[in-house]
């Protein structure tokens, strides 16, 4: 039987920022669960072996993903997701540091990144963000089917 809860997974290094995301989950007008991770590591490590989530059925719908200090993990991460269509059936929102500059958000494009936003400045950013994405990715989109 499919489940209409919506995982979402959010690489996010910085605790704050995390939070934000967290209280802006909260405001979602659908049924959610989200889980964090730190950087590129921990989340293969969390799609490989999703028992280690702690949620049964875990099955997530949409990432989010914090550009890092670091950026090496991330862009191979990128790297890999190319060569993995399962990978590739789940959403990857990246959320970039305002000081992007357009090669490289082209390159994060090339790399299959599904969105690129600018990163919320406040929590009301945050809330509108997600409340955005929710109605975009499950409302407007056609996802495949996770059954």
């Amino acid at each position: 039987m499919p489940s209409h809860l919506k995982d979402f997974i959010v690489v996010e290094e910085d605790d704050g920022h995390f939070d934000s995301f967290r209280t802006a989950f909260d405001s979602l007008e659908i049924e959610s669960r989200s889980t964090r991770v730190q950087n590129p590591a921990e989340l293969l490590v969390l799609l490989d072996q999703p028992d280690h989530s702690g949620f049964s059925l875990f099955n997530p719908r949409l990432i989010f993903l914090g550009m890092p200090r670091d950026s090496k993990p991330m862009w191979g991460f990128l790297e890999m997701r190319k060569l993995r269509i399962d990978l590739k059936r789940i959403p990857l929102v990246v959320i970039a540091n305002t000081e992007i500059e357009s090669v490289e958000a082209q390159k994060l494009y090339d790399y299959g990144v599904n969105s690129l936003v600018l990163r919320p400045k406040s929590q009301a950013d945050y809330d509108r963000l997600i409340v955005t994405m929710g109605q975009y990715w499950f409302g407007v989109v056609m996802l495949p089917s996770v059954e």
